[in-house]
């Protein structure tokens, strides 16, 4: 699957923690599929959000609902906790605030038959459970901390403490923006976000190093990813057009190469012959692309070519180019990453979306049982919305 900028870069390697985050539940996109929470490395977490989440519901009182240890979801060996709740919903709360401005009434219709109030405890109870998977995830690799992530935390939080003053501050500051209402639960997040890493670094290694040829090619079987060189002859916009006598001339040499090494070959003509000079310095091995990123006839010739093999002169609106398709190599960097600067290689985004898949998995199989205390939130009441 084609990524977008920003989950290129935060494709699920970090579960968030959302301090001061403008995207923690995503609600623009509402009317898609659910989507997955927003992912942040801790040092975002732990820096002062200049935003302001003032309205009218009074959190102080809507946390002195339950014991903040009272035990409201039970998944597999795992439990979620009223504080852990709590947080989820707050910070889903937030989101919607930064999208609708203003809640009025908790039991509008807003999505799919579902009030303000059921969508922001769905989100919640999602969001929720994918940190339990998290803490499934450590247990069935063995995945642990590094002392390197160890002495990141540290020092991420002192930093914190340098702009706030003290831990009494931050910790305030945290209540007050996203509802992590205690120190250890504040750790907690933040040791799931580090611990979704060093689980993603035990499966497949740091830039996903770990990851077969075999492994990588079987899971992106569906991308459509192709590789291949090509020699560009640039239609000139005016006088006479030569661009395709030059294209025939070069075919030529191509046709009555003899030697063992045709790609060698290919690419010394490619060198001196080409006209895609930035393609050629951003791209010395080749294009790594799938449908979309290039120009249809560039892609469909693609395709029609086997690996190895070489087209005639396929025209497009850029001009002619002859085409040379080689097999995927995933430690290229995929040209729609690289035109947004991103500078991943498909290995490493393989990698994540492995991660990814493997983490929603161990998220399905924690079959959720709800207590009785869940089961007893009356959240118009519990998260009043003072009068609106």
């Amino acid at each position: 699957m084609k990524k977008t900028a920003i989950l290129a870069i935060c494709i699920a390697a970090f579960i968030a923690v959302s301090t001061g985050c403008e995207e923690s539940a995503n609600w623009d996109s509402l009317l898609e599929t659910s989507p997955p929470p927003q992912i942040l490395q801790p040092s975002q977490a732990l820096s002062p959000s200049t935003e302001s989440h003032s309205h009218e519901i009074d959190y102080d009182a809507a946390f002195r609902a339950f014991a903040p240890d009272t035990v409201m979801i039970v998944a597999g060996d795992y439990t979620v906790t009223w504080d852990e709740l709590f947080f989820h919903i707050r910070t889903n709360i937030n989101g919607m605030l930064q999208t609708f401005g203003e809640i009025h009434d908790w039991t509008e219709i807003i999505y799919n038959g579902m009030t303000f109030a059921e969508t922001v405890l769905d989100f919640a109870v999602d969001n929720a459970l994918l940190y339990k998977a998290v803490e499934y995830g450590v247990d069935v690799t063995g995945a642990a901390l590094s002392a390197e992530d160890l002495e990141y935390i540290r020092e991420d939080f002192e930093n914190a403490l340098m702009q706030y003053g003290s831990e009494e501050a931050f910790m305030r500051a945290v209540w007050e923006m996203d509802g992590i209402s205690s120190r250890e639960l504040f750790d907690y997040l933040v040791s799931i976000g580090n611990l979704a890493n060093a689980t993603l670094r035990e499966l497949y290694g740091e830039y996903g190093e770990l990851l077969s040829d075999e492994d990588a090619a079987a899971f992106t079987m569906f991308d459509g990813y192709l590789m291949a060189k090509h020699i560009l002859r640039l239609r000139p916009e005016e006088g006479e057009d030569t661009a395709i006598t030059e294209s025939e001339e070069i075919l030529d040499l191509l046709d009555n190469y003899e030697g063992d090494d045709f790609e060698s070959y290919f690419d010394e003509l490619m060198q001196e012959r080409t006209d895609d000079g930035d393609g050629l310095a951003m791209f010395p091995n080749g294009y790594l692309f799938q449908y979309g990123d290039m120009v249809p006839e560039f892609y469909d010739a693609c395709v029609a070519l086997e690996i190895g093999e070489y087209s005639g002169i396929v025209e497009t609106s850029y001009g002619y180019h002859i085409i040379f398709r080689k097999p995927v190599d995933f430690d290229e960097i995929p040209a729609y990453n690289y035109s947004q600067y991103d500078f991943r290689t498909l290995r490493n985004i393989t990698a994540y979306d492995m991660f990814d898949s493997a983490m929603y998995g161990w998220k399905e199989s924690l079959t959720p049982e709800f207590t009785a205390e869940y089961n007893s939130i009356d959240f118009t009441r519990v998260f009043d919305l003072g009068g609106h």
